[in-house]
């Protein structure tokens, strides 16, 4: 189990707790329940205050029993401006994300998708969310869209949002939402 977290005196000097790139078959997983502690990620020059960042072609990746509070945003997948890079089969379940905070730059999502395929995220907890609970599609300015996204069995709330999708076409395909409360 880990704790991973930035300091008051380090705010904004530390990019991340978890930032994969370009990796095959990488699992963060604490023991159940959600005994990894990842807190106090905030916006800097190179990051947007994420505690988990999966990008840059990363395959076959696994979120699992993970706290997440105290950043700008909880798991961000993907990079929604760049056409050459793509995250593929990855799934996020069973962890906490809560108490994050928003503010200029900082946008205060649970769990960001933004160029990604077969991605399931489910069982997950989250709750005092300033923006959306779960985003896909919408950061998604590629032309190439978000693919076959499952998103169920999870508790959302309070969030401003629970759910935000990208709706133009190209920017989401294959989205199933069930089981959520």
């Amino acid at each position: 189990d880990n704790l991973i977290y930035t300091t008051p005196a380090n705010m904004g000097r530390t990019e991340n707790a978890v930032d994969i790139k370009s990796c095959r078959f990488v699992t963060v997983r604490g023991s159940a329940p959600a005994r990894n502690s990842f807190y106090g990620f905030a916006l800097k020059p190179t990051a947007r205050g994420e505690a988990v960042v999966i990008h840059y072609n990363a395959r076959h990746v696994l979120i699992e029993n993970t706290a997440i509070r105290d950043a700008c945003r909880g798991v961000s997948v993907g990079r929604g401006e760049d056409r050459s890079t793509l995250v593929e089969n990855m799934v996020v379940r069973g962890n906490l994300i809560e108490d994050l905070r928003q503010g200029q730059n900082c946008d205060g999502d649970a769990i960001l998708i933004s160029r990604a395929h077969r991605l399931d995220v489910y069982d997950n907890t989250l709750r005092n969310i300033p923006r959306a609970g779960f985003r896909a599609g919408v950061n998604n300015s590629t032309g190439v869209p978000d693919r076959d996204i499952d998103f169920w069995g999870n508790r959302v709330g309070p969030a401003a949002r629970w759910l935000n999708l990208g709706a133009e076409a190209g920017q989401l395909e294959g989205f199933a939402s069930d089981r959520n409360l």
